[in-house]
């Protein structure tokens, strides 16, 4: 039995919560050879987890839209006839999954997906999470690199991404240095990451930080598995970090951060409230609606009001979650190491 699981565009955490869907089938149905049509930069981030039997990467031209059904972008690739079983498009359509009367989404991507494959498949499925296994050779590169770029052995560190491929869901620049001097004052080497130079090269000179920027997929995740917490806005790293139990610390305004992280267990999200989006023309995350009237204006500039959450509440949610967690996701003589700087009491 062969099953085509459809990925109609998205980012890296799009990404990886399907292919939690395709671990999800796979446990109900051990014996399915599973097909993933992803887009190609995905490709090398879907073969982190050997889950999937079959990747075929799909080349977007910038023209047809990611979010058509039925979807123009990849319906071209399919396999048809024997011996496929069943193809399931997991697409992404707000509608699919938003309470339609207050227009806020309340259900995860995850879930919906779930329905819609149990639906296509007439079976019980239940939530797994992609699984990023440790490579030893990615280990040790991570180790090297990060020995290079902090110039000793980490004790306290901590793993930011700042800015994500959409600018609306960033964090913004004196949001993110007030955020790293606070840390870098409790004891904390932080480690920027991003897949473009600027500006988070130039920031990482400013505050004398480290920055990691467009290494292999492999790599960076044994990178955020190191780290004793980790800070994103709604982007792949929240959900890399999650997935290898880094404890998290979330920023939303434009996407529900209670919705997206109520599946990790190391996480915790800081959603933009009333104070936040005070004068602003959205109540409540608004995924980037026209009718808010800030298309253009977040493009340009970020989202404001996840600008003006407060660096104390960022900072003191790492440390809390640090305090919490104590390590369990490290190794016994490196949390031993970490636990010398007295993070953990």
């Amino acid at each position: 039995m062969r099953i085509q699981l459809l990925c109609d565009g998205g980012g890296i955490g799009d990404l990886l919560r399907r292919i939690g869907i395709a671990r999800s089938i796979k446990l109900a149905l051990p014996d399915a050879e599973i097909w993933l049509f992803a887009l190609d930069h995905q490709i090398k981030w879907a073969q982190l987890d050997p889950i999937v039997d079959q990747l075929v990467s799909v080349t977007y031209d910038g023209r047809r839209p990611f979010n058509a059904i039925p979807n123009p972008l990849l319906y071209p690739y399919l396999e048809t006839g024997a011996p496929f079983y069943a193809t399931i498009d997991l697409y992404d359509p707000a509608e699919a999954y938003e309470d339609r009367e207050s227009r806020i989404i309340t259900r995860s991507r995850p879930d919906t997906w779930l329905s819609v494959a149990e639906a296509v498949l007439g079976c019980k499925l239940t939530h797994q999470h992609c699984v990023l296994a440790q490579r030893k050779d990615a280990t040790v590169q991570a180790a090297v690199k990060l020995h290079e770029k902090l110039g000793g052995p980490p004790g306290f560190l901590v793993g930011l991404q700042p800015l994500s491929h959409w600018r609306w869901r960033s964090m913004g620049d004196a949001q993110t240095h007030a955020v790293i001097r606070a840390l870098k004052e409790k004891g904390a080497q932080c480690v920027l990451f991003h897949h473009e130079d600027e500006p988070v090269k130039r920031w990482a000179e400013e505050l004398g930080v480290a920055a990691v920027i467009g290494e292999k997929p492999e790599v960076l995740v044994e990178m955020v598995r190191v780290c004793d917490a980790f800070i994103s806005g709604d982007s792949g790293f929240f959900h890399i970090a999650n997935l290898v139990n880094v404890p998290t610390v979330g920023l939303f305004a434009q996407t529900n951060g209670e919705a997206i992280g109520r599946n990790y267990s190391t996480c915790r999200t800081i959603n933009a409230g009333p104070a936040e989006r005070e004068g602003l023309s959205c109540t409540s995350p608004c995924y980037r609606r026209a009718t808010y009237g800030c298309d253009r204006m977040i493009c340009e500039l970020g989202c404001r009001a996840i600008q003006r959450i407060a660096p104390a509440r960022v900072v003191d949610a790492v440390m809390e979650l640090i305090r919490e967690h104590k390590g369990k996701h490290l190794p016994a003589e490196e949390r031993d190491k970490r636990a010398a700087f007295h993070i953990y009491d």
